[in-house]
This record gives structure tokens, C-alpha cells and sequence, in this order.
């Protein structure tokens, strides 16, 4: 959320551009931290920074990986990633693989866009 905030304010508020790509575990979090408006409220305004994150935006971004932009500034501000949530872009692929699989078992498809769960005659 740090960098997103900072590629806004060095863009002038350019939301797009600060839309960067990130690893799954990492937007979950950010999906979760928004989640929480009155918290994120609160440290906005303590730190004086705008939290960015535009959720319509992010599918069309090219898929995180390492050494892009994001892994580089991200390595340079806070150090080493921790490789159970920074998982590349080949192994997501292949964990969404499986998981498209599963869920195809029950009627969901597209990634979650289209659902046709079979649920059988109303009582």
C-alpha cells in the first residue's frame, strides 16, 4: 500500500499508474486492509498519505513476478521478501490451474466470473 501511495503522489494522483501489479496473498491483504475503512481511515490520516488501490484496474496489469517494478522498489524500501506470500508468476498460474479445475467441478467458471451451481428443484 506504500508504494502504491507513493507512484500516486509522484504521478500526481495518476490511479492507473499506481495500480501496481501484485502477487495474490499480497492483494488479498490489501482486499482485506480496505475492508477495514475506519482503520485505514485513522492511519491515513496519521501518516498524512492517500491509500490507493483500484480494484477495477488491477486485472488489467501484467501478472507480478520477480525483479519487475514492484519486486524492485519493494526490495529496495523494506528488504528481502517473504516467499510464502511473494509467489511468482509461473506458480500462480499453476496453483489457479488447479484451482480452475476443482471449481469447475461445481459449476464455477472463469476464474469466478460465471457460476452455474446446479441447485435442484425448489422445496
Amino acid at each position: 500500500m506504500a508504494i502504491k501511495s507513493a507512484v500516486w503522489d509522484l504521478t500526481d494522483g495518476n490511479e492507473r499508474a499506481a495500480e501496481l501489479p501484485l502477487p495474490v496473498a499480497v492483494d488479498t491483504m490489501t482486499h482485506a486492509m480496505m475492508a477495514q475503512f475506519s482503520l485505514l481511515t485513522r492511519m491515513m490520516q496519521r501518516h498524512g498519505i492517500q491509500f490507493v488501490h483500484m480494484t477495477d484496474m488491477e486485472h488489467g496489469n501484467t501478472a507480478w513476478d520477480h525483479g519487475d517494478y514492484t519486486h524492485q522498489v519493494y526490495r529496495q524500501a523494506f528488504g528481502t521478501l517473504n516467499a510464502r506470500f511473494w509467489i511468482g508468476a509461473d506458480e500462480t498460474e499453476r496453483r489457479r490451474r488447479v484451482l480452475d479445475t476443482v471449481y469447475a467441478g461445481i459449476g464455477v467458471t472463469e476464474r469466478g466470473k460465471k457460476v452455474a451451481i446446479p441447485l435442484g428443484a425448489a422445496a
